[in-house]
C-alpha cells in the first residue's frame, strides 16, 4: 500500500544536480509512551506530513505501533491483528495483512458492485526472498527494489528518530539531513572507529 504513497517523489531532485535542487521538507511528530535510548518505546503514534508527489497533493500520514487508530476510521469493518488503513476523501482501503496481498474497500456498502480489484498486470512473484537471491546474481529485479523500499526505510527510521527528540522534526530528503534539530540530526549518523570507514 505504501507504493501507491510514491515516495519516490520525495527522494528525486528537480534540478540536474541534488545540491542545487530546492529542498524537500518532511515534517514528522511523535508522541510515545516513553523515550528509550537503546530500543522503541512501549507504544507510539506518529504523523508525517508528506509534500505533494508529481500530481498528488500533500498528505498527512499517521502510522501507529501498539496504539490503534479510533475505530471510526475502520467504517464499522472489524479491525485486525495487524494493518494498513489509508484514508481517503472517497473511501478506505484497508489491508489485515503484512504483505498486503488482501485488501477491503470501505465503507463496503460503496464499493459492492467492485468484486476484484483491477486487472492483473503484474508478473506472478516467486517470493520476495527468492526475488531478492535472483536479483542479487543479476538475474532480473525485485518488485520493491531499492527505491521503493530506500525511502520507506528512511521514513520509518525517521520515525523512530523522532521517539527520541521532543517536537516535530524537518527532514531535508535530498540531502539526508534533519533541519530543525542539530541533536537529531546527530542522531542519523555516527562517526565510525578509525579502519572501519564506509
Amino acid at each position: 500500500m505504501f507504493r501507491a504513497l510514491r515516495l519516490v517523489e520525495l527522494w528525486r531532485p528537480s534540478a540536474s544536480r541534488a545540491d542545487e535542487a530546492k529542498p524537500v521538507v518532511i515534517r514528522v511528530e511523535a508522541k510515545r509512551s516513553e523515550v528509550d535510548q537503546e530500543g522503541y518505546p512501549g507504544s507510539m503514534t506518529a504523523v508525517i506530513d508528506l509534500p505533494a508527489r508529481g500530481e498528488l497533493p500533500p498528505l498527512k500520514l499517521h502510522v501507529y505501533a501498539k496504539d490503534k487508530p479510533s475505530e471510526d476510521l475502520l467504517l464499522g469493518h472489524a479491525r485486525g491483528g495487524w494493518g494498513d488503513l489509508l484514508v481517503g476523501t472517497k473511501g478506505s482501503i484497508y489491508s489485515d495483512c503484512p504483505w498486503n496481498t488482501r485488501f477491503v474497500l470501505l465503507p463496503k456498502e460503496k464499493f459492492q458492485s467492485i468484486k476484484a480489484g483491477p486487472p492483473e498486470t503484474l508478473p506472478v512473484s516467486v517470493g520476495h526472498h527468492r526475488e531478492w537471491v535472483e536479483a542479487c546474481k543479476g538475474n532480473g529485479q525485485t518488485f520493491s527494489g531499492f527505491e521503493i523500499g530506500g525511502p520507506l526505510t528512511e521514513l520509518m527510521q525517521l520515525i523512530n528518530v523522532a521517539t527520541l527528540i521532543e517536537g516535530p522534526l524537518e527532514y531535508d530528503t535530498l540531502r539526508g539531513r534533519i533541519l530543525n534539530s542539530g541533536q537529531a540530526d546527530k542522531l542519523l549518523h555516527r562517526e565510525y572507529r578509525r579502519g572501519w570507514l564506509l
